[in-house]
């Protein structure tokens, strides 16, 4: 939780393929939530953390194989 900033938003996309957040989360504890409940399933061996430009800041981008969602 202390890399992220106390404003921190998460926004979830699965892209019509997976079951994303239906909501933003607001927060450092609602996102760490969340990122520790994703990789806490089967599938968090293929996933992949890269920053990527958000909204003209430094995001981050999570892969899970060849499936996105944009924190």
């Amino acid at each position: 939780m202390e890399v992220l900033a106390p404003d921190v938003t998460l926004w979830s996309d699965g892209g019509g393929k997976v079951t994303a957040a239906r909501r933003p989360l607001h927060g450092p504890d609602q996102v760490a939530r969340w990122m520790l409940g994703v990789m806490a399933k089967p599938q968090s061996a293929d996933i992949t953390l890269r920053p990527a430009p958000t909204n003209g800041e430094t995001g981050v981008l999570l892969s899970i194989g060849e499936l996105l969602s944009a924190p």
